[in-house]
């Protein structure tokens, strides 16, 4: 296959935006598995300018040539860049698209129809623009009687955490330890009502505690004081650049007063 570029840099403007759509719906396919490696190749080694952070979005609609050589060459070079993609109809490469962001510090979507495009497509802008956690690991109480297991690589803002199970016997409970940095957070997982051994568990909390991991990690590596205040004062967390002031209030008259 061979790689044409749009634009030789970033662009911005709305006449850009439309000269791009047109070219795309010039587009067309030839029904055969499309080879993707060189323009993967050609997204994540070209270079990054001085002060910005790549974020690919990729979109596929059927089968692709040779796709574990593809995710294993993107885990090897995607570095910091992050990687998100997008499924499209029921003819996309599900295992492809789900793999590739698995390895490539983003998220994978699939989208069946024009409905809620928007949506998705405004979803992945922001959790491209999030600071997330990457060193992430779980383990489980009995972890001999775990079958099967998986969980996010990565931790979002407000993005519940989902552990999904296998077990090998029919407990009633169980621990889940997750490490996120430096922290070690215990959750508690009930399995009174999960049949097939097999259990999924939200906690929304665990944004806080990636917070506060990521915190750590900026002051330790003396990060930019900005992003430090901003997860500082988003979470209520205190920082090396931040200070809480707790103000008691209580009622007079029906109104609300400092109580001095």
């Amino acid at each position: 296959s061979t790689v044409e570029l749009m634009y030789q840099e970033s662009m911005t403007t709305s006449t850009q935006v439309d000269d791009a759509v047109a070219k795309v719906n010039d587009f067309y396919a030839d029904m055969g598995a499309t080879s993707i490696i060189n323009g993967i190749t050609r997204a994540v080694q070209t270079e990054i300018p001085s002060g910005f952070h790549r974020v690919i979005f990729f979109f596929t609609d059927g089968a692709v040539a040779s796709s574990q050589s593809v995710v294993d060459f993107v885990k090897k070079n995607i570095g910091d860049q992050a990687l998100y993609t997008f499924g499209m109809g029921s003819g996309a490469a599900r295992t492809l698209t789900t793999n590739l962001s698995n390895v490539a510090n983003g998220w994978s979507y699939f989208i069946n129809s024009a409905t809620g495009v928007e949506e998705i497509l405004t979803d992945a802008y922001q959790k491209s623009r999030q600071k997330v956690k990457k060193d992430i690991s779980v383990t489980i109480e009995k972890q001999n009687e775990v079958q099967w297991m998986s969980y996010p690589k990565l931790l979002f803002n407000n993005q519940p955490f989902i552990i999904n199970l296998i077990l090998n016997k029919d407990w009633t409970s169980t621990t889940a330890t997750v490490k996120i940095g430096s922290i070690n957070y215990s959750l508690e997982i009930d399995l009174t009502t999960i049949s097939k051994r097999t259990v999924t568990t939200s906690e929304g909390n665990l944004f806080k505690i990636t917070a506060k991991a990521l915190i750590d990690e900026l002051e330790r590596e003396n990060g930019a004081s900005e992003d430090i205040v901003a997860l500082s004062t988003t979470y209520g967390i205190a920082s090396s650049k931040t200070d809480f002031i707790a103000v008691q209030y209580k009622m007079e008259d029906g109104d609300l007063v400092n109580d001095d």
